[in-house]
Formats: structure tokens, C-alpha cells, sequence
């Protein structure tokens, strides 16, 4: 089992990742990520690496479970979810179509609305788009995935901080997600740091996130 060398890894992050500062709750986050980390006895530091650079990204380095921000314009829907809030998906500029204009910064709206048939979600009238929004460091969206960590029926549980390091750590280990798996990007011959973004969530911001991960792999090295 490796351990962090503590000073060295806070030291590190506080100058590569965090202007020079930690907040208290930044640091009980990344605390809370490393103690798994140990606790499951875990040998490569490049899954760690890793999984705080996901966390970094999807909580915009707050390091605690967020909710998801869904107080979208028409034009953020036509971007952000073009098949189903743009005029013509596949174009740029895209254009907002009539429902993106009718449920703009209405987050209840826009949940139900942009989430309907999506990981075992119900129609736009079942509320499920809401209740199962994105929660948690990585962000845990739609019926299934809650199913998947045992917390359908309380899905504010995904908000607390131990529950949801825990729950990244199976879900990107085990494939929980996607199916792609830590194990399948770093290994004794292979360390691929943009594939790892498929773990989550496709190729988006792999490059970043990249970025994110070979800074923390120098603060725990």
C-alpha cells in the first residue's frame, strides 16, 4: 500500500493547482479523496492522480460535492444540450429552438425537460429529470446511475462528502459509469490520461483534465 507524503502532496497542489492558497473545505476534499485512496490500499498513484483531477474538474475546484448549475439561457441550452434545445443540432453558431426560449432559467423545467428517457429516467412529466440531476464530485446524474450507488430513494446523499469519494472511487474503478474502468487507461504498460475521460463523460475536456492530472501526479511523486 502507498502512502502520501502529506506536506509534500499540499504543498505541491496549493502551487500547481490552487494559486497559492487551500481552503479549508478544499482541503478536507482532497483529504477525504487521498484517505480513500489508502484505506482501499491502492498502489498506483496515477489512478489518483486521476480521480482528483475529475473531482478538480467537476466541482470547478471546490473539491466537495456540488450540485448541478442548470440556470441555463436559451442560447447555454441550444449549446450545452443541442439535440434536444437547438434548432439545427448540428450547426454552428447553433440557434435555441422554441423550447429552449419557453423553459430558460427555469432549472425544475430544464431538468425534467433536457434528462426525459435518459439512464432510466422517466418522460418530462415524471420529475425524474429533477430529482436525478447531477450531484456529487463526479456528477452522478439519472435513475440508474443513483440505482448503481444505492441511493435512488435519498438522492441528496450523493451531496455528502465521504459517500461521494466512496462512490467515485467504485464507479471509476469498477466501470460504473461508462464501463471504462481506471484499470483499462493506467497499467503496468499503458498510461493514456485522454481515454481516462471516457470513464465520465466521452472526450469532453480531456485535454484539460489531462492537464489537472499530471499536476497531481507531481504533487503526490
Amino acid at each position: 500500500m502507498k502512502q502520501v507524503d502529506r506536506i509534500y502532496f499540499f504543498e505541491g497542489v496549493k502551487s500547481r493547482l490552487f494559486d497559492g492558497k487551500l481552503t479549508a473545505s478544499q482541503s478536507e476534499g482532497l483529504e477525504a479523496i487521498v484517505s480513500e485512496f489508502e484505506r482501499r490500499e491502492l498502489e498506483d498513484f496515477r489512478w489518483l492522480a486521476y480521480i482528483l483531477a475529475t473531482a478538480h474538474h467537476e466541482t470547478g475546484k471546490k473539491m466537495q460535492p456540488v450540485e448541478e448549475n442548470l440556470n441555463y439561457s436559451p442560447q447555454g441550452l441550444a449549446d450545452t444540450f443541442p439535440t434536444r434545445c437547438s434548432i439545427y443540432p448540428k450547426d454552428t453558431p447553433r440557434k435555441p429552438n422554441v423550447k429552449a426560449i419557453s423553459i430558460a432559467r427555469k432549472p425544475v423545467a430544464i431538468a425534467n425537460y433536457v434528462y426525459a428517457h435518459k439512464n432510466g429516467n422517466g418522460d418530462e412529466n415524471s420529475g425524474d429529470g429533477w430529482k436525478f440531476r447531477g450531484r456529487g464530485l463526479p456528477q452522478t446524474t439519472g435513475r440508474i446511475n443513483y440505482k448503481r450507488f444505492d441511493c435512488e430513494y435519498v438522492p441528496d446523499k450523493m451531496l455528502d462528502l465521504d459517500f461521494s469519494v466512496k462512490s467515485m472511487f467504485k464507479g471509476m474503478i469498477e466501470g460504473v459509469y461508462t464501463t471504462v474502468k481506471l484499470s483499462d487507461c493506467f497499467g503496468a504498460t499503458k498510461e493514456d490520461a485522454i481515454k481516462a475521460r471516457l470513464i465520465i463523460n466521452g472526450r469532453d475536456k480531456a485535454g484539460l483534465i489531462a492537464g489537472y492530472y499530471t499536476e497531481y501526479l507531481h504533487a503526490l511523486r
